[in-house]
C-alpha cells in the first residue's frame, strides 16, 4: 500500500528512527529515499531558505508502506511525539510561537498515527 506524509513528517520519522531499534525496518525500506531527502533538505538550507522551508512544509513524500511497516512507524511516531510533548511541557510561557509550532506538530503526528491505524 501507499502512504503519502508529509516531508516534516517524513523528516521527524526518519531521525528518530536512526537513534531507535524500532526503526530499522523503517531504515531498511526508505533508507534512499530518506538520504535523497537529507541532501537536498541540506543543500537548501545552506542556499535557499524559502525552499528549504517549501520543502519541509509544502511537499510529500509516498512511501510503499505493509502493515508491519505501519506499526514500526506508529512505534517511531509515537516517540517523536512524546518527546516533543515534554519540549512543549517545558518551554517558557513566552515562547508562544514555538509552543504553536510544536502543537502543530504534535497535532499532525497524532493525526499520522491516525491514519495508519485505520
Amino acid at each position: 500500500m501507499k502512504k503519502e506524509i508529509d516531508i516534516w513528517q517524513f523528516v521527524r520519522i526518519m531521525v528518530e528512527a536512526e537513534t531507535n531499534k524500532e526503526g530499522k525496518i523503517l531504515l531498511d525500506n526508505f533508507g534512499d529515499a530518506w538520504n535523497e531527502v537529507d541532501a537536498k533538505l541540506t543543500e537548501l538550507a545552506d542556499t535557499d531558505m524559502q525552499a528549504y522551508a517549501n520543502m519541509m512544509m509544502s511537499q510529500n513524500i509516498v512511501l510503499e508502506t505493509n502493515k508491519k511497516i505501519n506499526e514500526a512507524m506508529v512505534s517511531i511516531i509515537s516517540s517523536v511525539i512524546e518527546k516533543l510533548t515534554n519540549q512543549l511541557d517545558n518551554i517558557d510561557t513566552e515562547s508562544d510561537e514555538l509552543a504553536q509550532d510544536l502543537a502543530f506538530e504534535i497535532q499532525g503526528l497524532e493525526q499520522l498515527v491516525d491514519e495508519l491505524l485505520n
